[in-house]
């Protein structure tokens, strides 16, 4: 426990280093897990999902036959997991030099629910916290991934201003510069409960991509897969 107390400090040290006082990035403790987050835009996020009443949840507890849409009240239970994160940023993290901050989980929160929540899935699972493990043992998933190509010192713009071909036009360099953004499933089985929901959000993502040049050639691809273990 010592030495993990020794990383955890070194890691906290690090983080700081490479934010610097004044950045408006903050670090969050949640059971040991440290979090990076930008104030300004997890407020934002988890304030629109307090208002958001589409389905956003799955149900895979483990009493139940097979994965379902969550029910009104597991709902309002992430609703206010994320209210309650947006209170504590507001009254630990409102003077921008403040970088470190340790969340205490409510009785009624389900960790891997937050986790997703604060990562910006469009779909999030949750399950009664009560019990040990999940009904996604060998469910059909379907595995959402997002991906970005790095476009380094924007060689795409200046391979088109030289008529040459961008990392876009090229299959083969676009793999070879391709780094995956989101990563995110949902069952098979409830696929046309959450299409909608998918849609919205990753239109969204392609309206904040939009604003940098850093990265290009933003793609979702969806493949299917069966596991006889799924961890959350």
């Amino acid at each position: 426990m010592a030495a993990a107390s020794h990383l955890l400090t070194r890691w906290r040290q690090v983080v700081r280093n490479i934010l610097g006082k004044k950045s408006a990035k903050h670090t969050a403790d949640l059971m040991c897990d440290i979090l990076a987050v930008d104030r300004d835009t997890s407020v934002a996020h988890l304030e629109a999902v307090q208002s958001d009443w589409h389905n956003f949840v799955v149900d895979v507890t483990f009493s139940l036959p097979e994965p379902r849409p969550a029910t009104g009240f597991c709902t309002q239970t992430v609703r206010d997991c994320a209210r309650d994160v947006v209170q504590y940023i507001a009254a630990t993290m409102r003077d921008t030099s403040i970088l470190q901050g340790n969340i205490t989980p409510g009785e009624s929160w389900n960790i891997s629910t937050l986790f997703g929540l604060l990562v910006g899935y469009p779909v999030l699972y949750w399950y009664d916290p009560t019990q040990d493990s999940t009904c996604l043992s060998m469910v059909p998933l379907l595995v959402y991934n997002v991906y970005v190509c790095l476009d380094h010192d924007s060689a795409t713009t200046a391979a088109t201003a030289l008529g040459e071909k961008s990392v876009c036009d090229c299959p083969d360099e676009r793999n070879n510069h391709k780094h995956k953004l989101y990563s995110f499933s949902i069952p098979k089985n409830v696929k046309q409960d959450f299409s909608k929901q998918i849609d919205c959000w990753f239109k969204r993502v392609q309206e904040e991509f939009a604003l940098q040049d850093a990265f290009c050639c933003l793609e979702m691809k969806c493949s299917e897969m069966t596991l006889p273990t799924v961890a959350l």
